[in-house]
């Protein structure tokens, strides 16, 4: 709601089921939620995980925050049993 009273057009989209990121952004936010419990489909869009990298890459304005951090980097470890599954590359981390 700030957002909006603010002037932004917010543009929704699903890092579970969209398959590359709205055209024409100026801002990317991603809230937060439990991606280790959906670590395997996250994994699995590696379309929009290559396009919020692309964004990130050409400058474009990135806000995450909790798991939506946790999307943004490089890899989530769900057990010392498992192999870790590829998130979006973005961060260091």
């Amino acid at each position: 709601l700030l957002l909006e009273l603010a002037g932004a057009e917010l543009i929704p989209f699903s890092p579970l089921a969209s398959p590359h990121l709205p055209p024409k952004l100026d801002g990317l936010y991603i809230g937060g939620g439990y991606p280790e419990l959906h670590a395997d489909r996250l994994q699995g869009n590696k379309s929009l995980r290559d396009d919020i990298k692309s964004f990130s890459k050409a400058g474009g304005i990135v806000l995450a925050e909790c798991g939506g951090l946790m999307f943004l980097s490089q890899k989530i470890f769900l057990s010392k049993n498992e192999a870790a599954r590829e998130m979006c590359g973005v961060l260091p981390f």
